[in-house]
């Protein structure tokens, strides 16, 4: 060991004070650093363990068909590790239920039950693992409880036929359709798993096993596949699909499907020529998480880096007197990189173990309320708790971003005195060079005192100051960005939902009457509309849209970013929504427009009420709410829209109806009509005309395109008391899938649930940074202190007394504790209201700012000042204590 290192080690030794200071802000740093890198490492595990267990842990899919005389040709393919395969859909006639009389299997193969998401639905019993065994639909169990796991089902086995043709065993039912037989097995329910369907599909799901040595030539099969190099999948791929007998589609690419979402985040594997979604979002987390950790280094170093620099300039002259008799700037560099690593490998463990118990335990807090809200809400099927990820990777990546922190810190206040001349450390005893006098005078000695003392310390105090500046500011931005966005979403909320109850009836079929007099007789609302909704799309052309469209790109830059507008040859695709309100409201509706409700009546040309508004953000993918709207199309009175079945391009033969243009309004009769920003037009029409437009469309086809809703609104008191009496009617006529209800206090206390996890974990990451803020202002204050307490003494032997002392020390507190706050102020409010501009909220602010809750702000301003205070009067307790004579000779501390 040479004498640089003995002296460093013996320098830490009789300076404890500074050691310790700087091991605490290592140690704290140390525990944020650790937590973030977990955080990083156990948020990217859920998300991989969340895809695998919702889609699957498949790399590619054949989505075409591919022929079961292929499926040796796929399964030994050197390039595929295992395929996962779905036979043909079949069909069972089950029961002579007019709304489900079918049983529609599908059989899944063992690779696809252990390693697809399906088992993760499994609530009683296993997957199928025999020919001869089911998993049935917890929705059929419990419209037949006598079937139960282990019954024996004996199945008729067959097709559904429209004129002598198969149809889709998952097709809507058809009033002319018939079922003919094949053959009858008996099938064992060895599970149940949890699934709801609407009647709109008229039957019950179940899944069966497929045994490979069953699967005949002409089988239809899906078929999923992992591969042994997931990075080479885009090339791979096609040339399976090749293979497999598929054909290009007519852009001369063969119908496949990635696995995006996993092959980007567990493999970082991207579509070569594609603008990834995906991609995207990792690029953008790895860029979040990158300057996250950049802000959490660059803090620390600003921190410690103000404590090394009070640890140099205490033995400044013994650096000078070093390098006097031969030591190098790279020899003094070591000697405080080798102070650096000592008090670094200090803290360390103990840093871990605080870090992974406070982690752990917010993890565990997280998991119950996410539990909690799981259970009382969502389906439980897919939910997992998120699991710490502590190992060996986490310790190495800490300790490589601590030493960064660490040496960073050290390394440059220790480049600038090594480069300062023996004779000038030596004699000047500070790393100043350039002090210069204030000019300015001031009536009291100590407040001239303490302004010459700052001024002439500025680089000691400025890292404290910054310090205490981001730990205000960082609280502010909670209170202020993170409250007004509560604010404003419950602000928006009051004024898009302007009902209490929404029931939904999504069978396919008209509200039934008992639930329609139920909603429009009951002493306990106060008003109510009844809705149905088509959906439809229709065609037009880029000329066809509005001037203000057109001046921001026109529908192909809408196409571009928005798949609710598709191309199709030199047109575009869009929704059309035709609502239907009760009569009675729809009459309210037209009063309330000055239009005459007759109008729109005629049951031969049908006329309807435009709304031709969508929110005016930028097409280009900006995604800020704007509550100002601008015209979509360019249309008059009396133009004529063709309304279509026709979702899809490829739909083979659309159903139409041609309605025209009675009036262009400019509002809603219910916020609730326009709840997304999607490009699409609504047209409105009475409920009677509405009728006779499925007829015209054709009423089999589209009742699988319709829905029946029903708006309520009742006083706070009777939203629970009614919705109980509404779910009661509803089960009479309703099976469970057909229908959903909705009510504001459920709504409410479930945003509720999850705004407690969000504010635990931001009160967490504040709370982590005030407390870095205050204890390094503490740390800093009572280091600079001592190191000026030779300059203290020459005042006091100068003539300044205990009570002027004490002044002067009070005033540099209070100048202390103010520059902070006034500093922190404009670093949170400018993007505050720079967000509320953007937001379009600014005239919302008077609303805001009486609702946001200040307490955590005054109390980080509180804790900062007393803090500082505190700091101040311990280290003056030692000033007031220091004899003159000596501390003036004792030049080293």
């Amino acid at each position: 060991m040479n004498i640089l290192q003995e002296y460093t080690i013996e320098y830490l030794k009789k300076n404890k004070r500074n050691s310790i200071g700087i091991i605490i802000s290592i140690f704290i740093a140390t525990i944020l650093i650790s937590m973030f890198v977990m955080h990083v490492q156990s948020s990217r595990n859920y998300n991989i363990v969340t895809i695998k267990n919702i889609s699957g842990n498949w790399h590619g899919e054949l989505f075409a068909d591919t022929k079961g005389e292929y499926l040796d040709v796929v399964k030994n393919d050197a390039s595929v590790e295992s395929i996962m395969v779905k036979g043909n859909w079949y069909t069972s006639k089950f029961s002579d239920n007019d709304k489900r009389p079918y049983l529609i299997l599908r059989d899944l193969d063992a690779n696809y039950w252990s390693d697809m998401s399906e088992k993760n639905s499994i609530l009683e019993g296993h997957y199928a693992q025999a020919p001869n065994e089911i998993v049935v639909s917890k929705q059929l169990v419990d419209e037949h409880p006598e079937i139960q796991v282990g019954t024996v089902l004996p199945l008729e086995i067959g097709s559904r036929t429209i004129d002598g043709v198969s149809v889709d065993p998952r097709e809507t039912l058809n009033s002319n359709e018939i079922f003919v037989s094949e053959k009858t097995s008996d099938f064992v329910v060895v599970g149940i798993f949890d699934a709801i369907t609407s009647s709109i599909m008229p039957g019950y799901i179940a899944y069966g096993y497929l045994d490979h040595a069953n699967v005949l030539a002409d089988d239809n099969l899906t078929i999923y596949m992992r591969m042994n190099n997931p990075k080479n999948i885009f090339s791979e791929l096609p040339r399976i699909a090749e293979l497999a007998g598929h054909k290009k589609n007519e852009y001369g690419e063969y119908i496949l499907k990635y696995n995006y979402n996993l092959l980007g985040n567990e493999f970082l594997t991207f579509p070569p020529d594609d603008d990834n979604v995906v991609k995207g979002k990792t690029v953008t987390s790895f860029i979040l998480y990158g300057t996250a950790l950049a802000t959490i280094i660059g803090l620390f170093v600003f921190i410690i880096k103000g404590a090394f620099y009070i640890s140099i300039q205490n033995r400044i002259k013994q650096i000078g007197m070093f390098k006097s008799v031969g030591a190098t700037p790279k020899q003094i560099r070591q000697s405080v990189t080798f102070e650096a690593l000592i008090l670094t490998i200090i803290p360390l463990p103990f840093a871990f173990i605080v870090s992974y118990l406070l982690y752990s335990n917010f993890i565990k807090i997280n998991n119950d309320i996410t539990k909690q809200i799981f259970e009382q809400n969502f389906d439980t099927s897919y939910y997992h708790s998120i699991e710490v990820i502590f190992n060996f990777t986490t310790i190495l990546l800490c300790i490589l971003f601590v030493w960064i922190t660490v040496w960073i810190s050290a390394y440059l206040p220790a480049k600038k005195v090594s480069r300062l001349l023996p004779i000038s450390l030596i004699k000047n005893h500070t790393l100043k060079t350039n002090y210069k006098k204030r000019k300015k005078s001031y009536k009291s000695i100590s407040t001239e005192l303490v302004r010459n003392g700052f001024w002439y310390n500025k680089k000691n105090f400025r890292t404290t100051i910054i310090t205490l500046t981001l730990s205000i500011a960082i609280v502010g931005t909670y209170i202020f960005m993170f409250g007004s966005s509560d604010i404003l979403s419950e602000l928006r909320m009051q004024e898009t939902i302007d009902y209490t109850i929404k029931l939904t009836i999504s069978d396919g079929r008209d509200m039934e009457t008992e639930i329609f007099d139920a909603i429009n007789n009951n002493n306990l609302i106060e008003s109510s509309v009844t809705t149905n909704l088509f959906k439809g799309t229709t065609l037009i052309s880029d000329a066809q849209t509005s001037s203000e469209i057109q001046n921001k790109g026109g529908l192909s830059a809408i196409t571009a970013t928005n798949s609710s507008v598709l191309k199709q040859d030199d047109k575009y695709r869009i929704s059309t929504e035709l609502w239907a309100l009760d009569d009675e409201s729809f009459n309210q509706y037209c009063i309330s427009l000055g239009l005459n409700p007759q109008d729109f009546y005629d049951i031969e040309n049908f006329q309807t009420i435009l709304y031709n508004q969508i929110p005016d953000v930028a097409l280009e993918g900006m995604h800020i709410q704007s509550e100002k709207t601008i015209p979509f199309l360019n249309v008059n009175l009396g133009d004529k829209i063709e309304v279509s079945t026709n979702v899809i391009e490829e739909t083979d033969i659309p159903k139409k109806v041609i309605t025209y243009i009675g009036a262009i309004a400019d509002k809603l009769p219910i916020n609730a009509m326009n709840n997304s920003n999607i490009y699409k037009t609504l047209q409105i029409v009475p409920s009677s005309i509405y009728k006779q437009i499925l007829i015209a469309i054709d009423d089999n086809e589209v009742s699988g395109y319709k829905k029946s809703t029903a708006y309520i609104v009742t006083k706070p008191e009777n939203v629970s008391t009614f919705c109980n009496e509404l779910n009661q009617i509803c089960k009479k006529h309703y099976i469970e899938g057909d229908y959903n209800l909705w009510d504001i206090d459920s709504f409410m206390a479930l945003n509720e649930e999850n705004n407690k996890s969000s504010m635990m974990m931001m009160y967490g990451i504040v709370g982590a940074f005030a407390l870095v803020g205050i204890s390094n202002a503490f740390i800093s204050i009572y280091t600079s202190l001592r190191s000026r307490r030779r300059d203290f003494a020459m005042l006091r032997s100068v003539g300044i007394d205990k009570q002027q002392l004490n002044k002067l020390l009070i005033d540099e507190a209070i100048y202390f504790s103010i520059l902070p706050i006034i500093f922190s102020v404009p670093i949170f409010i400018l993007p505050w209201l720079a967000t509320l501009y953007l937001q379009g909220a600014l005239s919302d602010i008077l609303q805001i700012l009486p609702q946001l809750n200040y307490i955590p702000f005054i109390f980080s301003i509180v804790t900062t000042a007393g803090s500082v205070l505190m700091a101040y009067f311990i280290a003056s307790q030692n000033i007031r204590k220091d004899k003159i004579i000596e501390t003036i000779k004792d030049e080293t501390i």
